[in-house]
């Protein structure tokens, strides 16, 4: 017998921002993750998802730990923030 797990409800919103910060198109990251568009749409919406694996692929992307993502007790709004500083560094090392 399984039991019933809370599905983490800031998921979606943290899939599609770690795209969108990143300048990426959802073909480039659907085709990270070996998934058609339509599913990923589906996976940043909410009405798909996404395996421990998709959830790999973007914390790898975002450069971040896949904790942050998963777990709704750091907000959409401090997941901002600290992929915003984290790009900001990255940018400043690049010069």
């Amino acid at each position: 017998m399984g039991y019933a797990r809370n599905r983490p409800k800031l998921l979606p919103n943290k899939l599609r921002l770690i795209r969108e910060l990143l300048g990426m198109v959802r073909m480039e990251v659907a085709s990270k993750l070996e998934v058609t568009p339509r599913r990923l749409s589906n996976l940043e919406t909410g009405r798909g998802e996404p395996t421990m694996i998709d959830v790999l692929v973007y914390a790898r992307l975002a450069e971040v730990p896949m904790e942050l993502i998963i777990d709704d007790m750091f907000s959409v709004d401090s997941f901002r923030r600290r992929l915003l500083r984290k790009q900001r560094r990255r940018t400043n090392t690049d010069k």
